[in-house]
């Protein structure tokens, strides 16, 4: 089985000199080529702090299932008024320009990402990204869960959480990363940005 990698198209990059845009997205479903992009939410975050901040839900096609609005709380009133993909996605790309990216499962995200990006026109992203999900699972080995509320439940005391939008699990990952930078800086030498595909990477063996 391939090993997964917390960082992807890493350069020689101290963690001090980027900044970083921390961002989610809503979708119509799991297949990127044939579901829809609905929403884009993120967080830049330089030297430590949040600086800007990105949040446009796009017009579907179709009409949202309630199914859909149900997982990702996103109203019809939401997208009355919302912009194309297109325009959404120049958007981002100027909001992003060349900060490391970070998101939860964030192979998910690219997917949806580069195939939108390609199907308009658009250059792929080339920015280093980095998986929040996989550096979970290097540093903290014996957990048994890794989904995103739940790191928010456990590290941020927030018991309560349960997934409240793009947005709002966007800025509980500006929150919950930092701490696990911290831990992962203070546990091992770790310089680059890319060095964190060195970490040791969690037994399945029984």
């Amino acid at each position: 089985m391939k090993e997964m990698q917390i960082v992807y198209q890493g350069q020689h990059q101290s963690f001090e000199s980027v900044s970083y845009i921390v961002f989610d997205i809503e979708t119509t479903g799991l297949n990127a080529t044939k579901e829809e992009l609905i929403q884009i939410s993120a967080v830049k975050i330089d030297k430590g702090e949040k600086i800007d901040s990105f949040n446009e839900y796009i017009a579907p096609l179709q009409p949202l299932s309630d199914f859909i609005k149900k997982i990702t709380n996103i109203t019809d009133e939401d997208i009355m008024n919302s912009k194309s993909l297109p325009e959404v996605l120049q958007n981002f790309l100027d909001f992003v320009q060349d900060s490391v990216l970070i998101a939860h499962n964030i192979m998910f995200e690219m997917k949806f990402l580069q195939a939108n990006l390609e199907k308009y026109h658009f250059p792929p992203l080339k920015n280093t990204y980095i998986d929040s999900l996989e550096l979970a699972c290097r540093i903290y080995p014996d957990r048994k869960r890794y989904g995103l509320v739940s790191l928010i439940q456990d590290f941020l005391n927030s018991e309560d959480y349960s997934g409240q939008g793009c947005l709002a699990d966007v800025n509980a990952l500006c929150e919950l990363f930092p701490i696990m930078l911290r831990e992962t800086l203070t546990k091992y030498n770790v310089k680059e940005i890319g060095q964190l595909n060195d970490l040791p990477v969690k037994n399945l063996s029984i």
